[in-house]
């Protein structure tokens, strides 16, 4: 088996790193030799958290200033290239799995200079997000990057990974469509022990006789938190909850954090019902999630939500918006409930469904096993993965 790179903007508490450290897990089991190429920053105590261990030698850090594709990214990127092809020349690597936009972007500019070097390699390039939805292309320099984007992708790219078919309907409308691709779920393991958490324990005991509902997720507006707030604030003044009796936990950190607290202390309802909670490592929520009596994921753009799979797998009952991705996670009605994203009352009417019921078993237990089993399981990942990468590469 050639050796195999994977490329990511970086790595933090987010859904491309936990899909990243399945996909090392994967290659390592098959006894791959792995590499990680990360443009930005990398913290092992994350990767540490999934369960992968990479030894110093097979990951090289950039440390370019953002993860995001955008016009100063592009600009600076091609000072990548050099270190890039270097680090995959060292380690005899053949194949790169790219995730992201600006890990797509480097890499092609890595291949074309390596076709110029006589180093070729094959390139797979994985698309997690709605990145046309969030950052559609209404402006010159946004039409001449996606332009370059559109030929460079033709020239070089030799699949496409989707996480959704959401994302692949956003890049095949935006960018290209090509001959080889597939969808590939984010996968669950089930078989994954829960470990109980002091740090959760501590944080949920001043609401034992609490309905707690939890908000997963980076904060930010596209992710739908403010939105929330909002709708909880009007769903608040309606019922007059007794204090005690309802907590909402928003865990994440991120550009809105601020924002968030003001709009919390600012409103004399909201203050008494919900807590900032900050980022917590993903045993920790995981543990949360499980004591949670609703997950909400109220998104504006999502590709997937590896959150709500994991509030599937916990059993949780789950409250989501129909952006991209989610509503092929979430199934209205069955395993959960879905609202149309940015609708207040929409999402207000369904939060009142849940509550006034919230002691009667509203979710099919077997459509969620049958779901986690056959479209969200690890070894059905696992399987799909070496498929399709390994098809491309035998000649």
């Amino acid at each position: 088996m050639p050796h195999v790179a994977l490329v990511v903007p970086a790595i933090g508490r987010e859904g491309i790193t936990k899909q990243v450290a399945n996909q090392i897990k994967v290659l390592q089991q098959e006894n791959i030799d792995v590499f990680l190429i990360v443009l930005t920053i990398y913290n092992s105590a994350v990767m540490a958290e999934f369960g992968v261990r990479l030894s110093e030698h097979n990951v090289i850090e950039l440390q370019q200033p953002a993860p995001y594709l955008s016009v100063q990214a592009l600009l600076k990127s091609y000072s990548t290239i050099r270190p890039v092809l270097k680090f995959l020349k060292r380690n005899k690597v053949s194949m790169v799995v790219a995730h992201a936009a600006y890990a797509h972007f480097v890499m092609r500019l890595a291949k074309a200079v390596g076709y110029l070097s006589r180093y070729p390699f094959i390139l797979h390039q994985h698309f997690h997000g709605l990145q046309y939805a969030q950052f559609p292309v209404n402006s010159l320099r946004r039409f001449i990057v996606n332009k370059l984007n559109q030929i460079l992708a033709k020239l070089f790219d030799d699949s496409h990974i989707y996480i959704s078919k959401a994302v692949k309907a956003d890049v095949e409308e935006n960018l290209v469509r090509i001959k080889k691709q597939g969808i590939l779920y984010n996968p669950i393991d089930t078989e994954q022990a829960l470990a109980e958490s002091k740090e959760v324990n501590i944080l949920l005991a001043a609401y034992r006789e609490a309905f707690v509902i939890v908000l997963p997720g980076r904060l930010d507006h596209n992710k739908g938190q403010l939105f929330f707030a909002r709708v909880l604030e009007q769903f608040l003044r309606q019922r007059e909850i007794r204090i005690g009796k309802l907590m909402v936990l928003i865990v994440g950190s991120g550009e809105i954090e601020s924002e968030l607290e003001a709009e919390i202390a600012e409103s004399n309802v909201l203050q008494h019902y919900v807590r900032l909670v900050g980022e917590l490592p993903n045993i920790n929520l995981r543990y949360l999630l499980h004591l949670a009596h609703l997950v909400v994921v109220p998104s504006f753009v999502e590709g997937f939500s590896f959150v709500a799979l994991e509030s599937l797998a916990a059993g949780k009952m789950l409250l989501v918006s129909d952006a991209g991705g989610l509503k092929e996670v979430v199934t209205d009605g069955k395993t959960g409930f879905v609202f149309k994203a940015g609708d207040k009352r929409d999402c207000l009417a369904k939060l009142n469904y849940i509550y006034e019921n919230r002691d009667k078993e509203l979710i099919n237990r077997a459509k969620i096993e049958q779901d986690l089993k056959l479209k969200f399981s690890y070894e059905q990942h696992k399987r799909d993965f070496l498929q399709h990468v390994y098809s491309i590469s035998v000649k």
